[in-house]
């Protein structure tokens, strides 16, 4: 479970670098907009399933699969690993977006 959320921060932080407006006056990317308000709560998150109380922990994890939030996160990856996978350099390989969920611009950071 942490490496989903792990994943899912490293595909947030890509997209608000990529979506970020030029301007103030730009109206903001939805990629963005999400970014901006998830990434506080899913380094939370990711800190309370390493936290050293195993209680902390469990509460944590519970609550993601109770909530569905598992698999919103999980639909959300798959989404943007199918939309990589479309898009291919003139190698054949996928190329390294902002929607790439663990690419090298994640690690960098």
């Amino acid at each position: 479970m942490p490496k989903l959320l792990i994943d899912y921060e490293c595909l947030l932080k890509k997209q608000q670098d990529a979506f970020a407006p030029i301007s103030l006056d730009e109206t903001w990317d939805p990629r963005f907009e999400e970014a901006c308000l998830k990434l506080p709560e899913v380094g939370y998150l990711i800190d309370c399933l390493y936290h050293p109380d195993p209680a902390t922990r469990k509460e944590t994890a519970e609550e993601l699969i109770r909530s569905g939030e598992i698999d919103r996160i999980e639909a959300v990856l798959r989404a943007a690993q199918a939309t990589q996978k479309e898009v291919t350099d003139d190698d054949g390989e996928a190329a390294d977006g902002p929607d790439a969920p663990g690419g090298s611009a994640c690690r960098a950071a």
